[in-house]
């Protein structure tokens, strides 16, 4: 009996009449179905940074899920197989439903050259790649004022993020004002004022680094937490994940 079903099937395989479990013909055993991406991605760019000759490359996501984290990659032509990764260690994914907004400073470059850059994202899964984005250098440029017009009042996701123990956060200014960084808990209690100063410095990055502790200098435990700017009219918050 056992002679004949293998006949049997060696028959139906020939002939293309063997059944799948997703259906007939010549169907897969085993079907795969479409997943919705670990992440959805709105905009990647690179732009040369005048001030302290880098390319400060920026990313905005609308949506995260079961992400690890990025890697950015660096050529010198169109070809991915000849990048090399220039950020080093993991940037954490957020995971967040909201928007998040990414920065990552190269400073690894050097003038009048032209760069190629992807953004790789990282999942339990698959690795995704973006791009590439494409940026001449040319810091010799005195009327390059990109950096002034791109910047302006900004308040930037912090890093790393998760964190621990801390984390730095930064923001720009477009006109010289007061700022006032504010940390608050999940409730919306405010533990710390982190920082309260006069700004005249505009169109460039300033960064304050926050040790995970509350206004009593005691560690806080591990949560969500916002860190929120008033520099006058600008009003700005950004989640922060604490992971101990």
């Amino acid at each position: 009996m056992t002679r004949y079903l293998i006949i049997l099937l060696t028959m139906l395989l020939s002939t293309g009449m063997l059944f799948s479990l997703t259906g007939f013909g010549e169907s897969p055993v085993f079907e795969i179905s479409d997943e919705t991406l670990p992440v959805t991605l709105s905009s990647f760019m690179a732009i040369p940074n005048v001030n302290n000759q880098s390319i400060s490359i920026n990313w905005t996501t609308q949506s995260e899920s079961n992400l690890i984290g990025y890697h950015i990659h660096r050529a010198e032509t169109a070809n991915l197989e000849s990048a090399v990764n220039v950020n080093g260690n993991i940037i954490p994914a957020l995971n967040s439903p909201l928007v998040n907004n990414y920065d990552f400073n190269d400073d690894e470059v050097e003038d009048q050259r032209t760069y190629y850059y992807w953004l790789q994202g990282i999942d339990f899964i698959s690795n995704n790649f973006y791009g590439p984005i494409t940026v001449s250098v040319d810091f010799s440029d005195e009327n390059n004022d990109i950096e002034d017009i791109l910047l302006g009042n900004d308040f930037y996701s912090n890093f790393p993020n998760p964190f621990n123990p801390s984390t730095t956060i930064s923001f720009s200014l477009a006109e010289p004002t007061d700022v006032i960084i504010e940390i608050f808990n999940i409730k919306g209690q405010k533990i710390k004022s982190l920082y309260s100063a006069y700004v005249a410095e505009t169109n460039v990055k300033h960064s304050i680094v926050w040790n995970g502790d509350d206004s009593l200098g005691n560690a806080v435990s591990t949560g969500i937490y916002f860190a929120k700017i008033k520099a006058g009219s600008f009003v700005k918050s950004r989640k922060m994940l604490l992971s101990k």
